[in-house]
């Protein structure tokens, strides 16, 4: 046999286990992934970057909204710390128990029902699209999380702010900047009336002035309703002088803490 000959077979041999050795560790590597995705904050951290960047979309290929995205969102920060001791947890490992745990956990924090039940919503959406990326073999799983009743002197109490709360919000002498920025937030949203979609983002090129009068001109996030609104409240016009026109961007989640705080402070 010819040396040259001898040299191709081992090449092509080589080449061969090469191949082989790279389609093992790819399929180690799939695998690999498959099984930390069966983890429930590690499939809820894709799922929040798959509806943040349009990869995943709603029923009838929509588009998750704004507001959607941040339940989900505030769903991983409860989600995470609930499961602190247990941060590998797997889909399959859920319980009728740990269901009812979490839920407690929730209202634990000082949550309204109705805000629990969006966020027990979410997880349910959460394990049903796992079980529909078959990362989920107990199906059983997916019926621990029901809504639970909410008093309607619950629903009031989450809806409703007296006039003296929310001058007492005004008036609360705040030195810490990202307080203050939120509660001006909160105020102005109060003042016009609109949705945080709506009013968390305004700019200059949304506020103009028309005839001595200031109008807040946009269109609303949800409904993709145009909305004019005459911004008469003083304490709204002092906050959009205050920050040029150009209001402070704060997180959703961030936000709803900051300023629950502020009121079970006041």
């Amino acid at each position: 046999v010819a040396k040259s000959d001898i040299e191709a077979s081992i090449k092509e041999f080589n080449a061969e286990a090469e191949n082989n050795a790279n389609r093992a560790k790819k399929t180690h590597e799939k695998q690999r992934k498959t099984e930390e995705r069966k983890e429930i904050l590690n499939y809820l951290r894709y799922f929040i970057e798959g509806i943040s960047t349009g990869k995943i979309l709603f029923k009838e290929r929509r588009i998750y909204t704004k507001g959607t995205i941040q339940n989900y969102i505030s769903l991983e920060h409860y989600l995470r710390t609930y499961l602190n001791d247990c941060p590998h947890l797997k889909f399959d490992e859920i319980t009728s128990e740990m269901a009812a745990e979490f839920r407690q956990y929730l209202s634990g924090n000082n949550l309204m029902p109705q805000t629990v039940n969006r966020l027990i919503s979410n997880m349910r959406a959460l394990v049903n699209q796992a079980a529909n990326d078959k990362l989920v073999t107990d199906f059983s799983v997916t019926r621990h999380w029901g809504k639970a009743a909410v008093e309607e002197s619950e629903t009031r109490k989450e809806i409703y702010l007296t006039d003296a709360e929310i001058n007492a919000l005004g008036e609360m002498p705040l030195t810490d900047t990202d307080e203050q920025a939120a509660r001006d937030l909160f105020l102005f949203g109060y003042a016009v009336g609109q949705r945080f979609s709506d009013y968390g983002d305004i700019s200059k090129e949304d506020i103009i002035e028309f005839e001595g009068h200031i109008i807040l001109d946009r269109r609303q996030r949800k409904t993709r309703s145009k909305v004019v609104v005459e911004i008469e409240d003083k304490r709204a016009l002092e906050i959009i002088r205050k920050y040029n026109e150009e209001l402070p961007r704060i997180e959703h989640t961030k936000f709803n803490r900051t300023i629950k705080n502020l009121f079970a402070r006041l």
